[in-house]
């Protein structure tokens, strides 16, 4: 790696470090004080992967890419290195194409002095993005299913009011039909709004 690509790489590097201090901010929609960071959960959200992946891959004939389902599910959130993490009512107001355009845009930008790494890098968030794969459509369920379970600690922690969380997750298993993830989303609702 030559003198540049050392810089675009402690660059590229800086932005995902940014992840850690960038909040979840719809928590603080629903009164938390101090939510986790992007990175909390993008971390999360990889170990969610892996773990859903893995289990399938073993227990059924569908078989699927276990590395790039973590690399999707590690990237996923690198746009809000640039702009931030925009809870729900945000990206009602902004429109949900503005959006992912402005994240493609930013994961565009922060990798484009990368090469090849970059271009891998890309080349999954667009899958991710377009959700069109069995890997980027479990990566979505993950995603979604992380957010459950945070719901699930912060009630337990004794917040409240995270009702329509709960029921607006209810379509995962229409983006990936699956026993696994079926029994998963059993086990979250269990756990609750109703676990007060």
């Amino acid at each position: 790696m030559d003198k540049k690509g050392k810089g675009d790489f402690w660059a590229f590097f800086e932005d995902i470090e940014r992840l850690k201090r960038v909040p979840r901010s719809g928590w603080w929609y629903y009164g938390i004080a101090d939510p986790e960071s992007v990175a909390d959960h993008s971390f999360c959200v990889a170990f969610l992967s892996y773990l859903i992946a893995t289990l399938i891959n073993e227990s059924t004939e569908v078989k699927l890419d276990v590395g790039k389902v973590m690399k999707m599910a590690l990237i996923h959130e690198l746009g809000e290195s640039r702009i931030g993490d925009l809870q729900l009512e945000a990206r009602r107001f902004l429109g949900e194409d503005h959006v992912r355009n402005a994240e493609s845009r930013v994961v565009e930008e922060i990798t484009s002095g990368l090469g090849e790494l970059g271009s891998e890098i890309r080349e999954l968030f667009v899958e991710y993005s377009k959700r069109e794969t069995p890997e980027a459509k479990l990566v979505h369920v993950a995603d979604k299913m992380e957010l459950l379970f945070q719901a699930s600690l912060y009630q337990k922690y004794g917040y409240r009011n995270l009702e329509s969380i709960f029921w607006g997750q209810r379509n995962l298993l229409e983006t990936f039909p699956h026993p696994l993830i079926e029994e998963l989303l059993k086990i979250i609702q269990e756990k609750g709004p109703n676990d007060g």
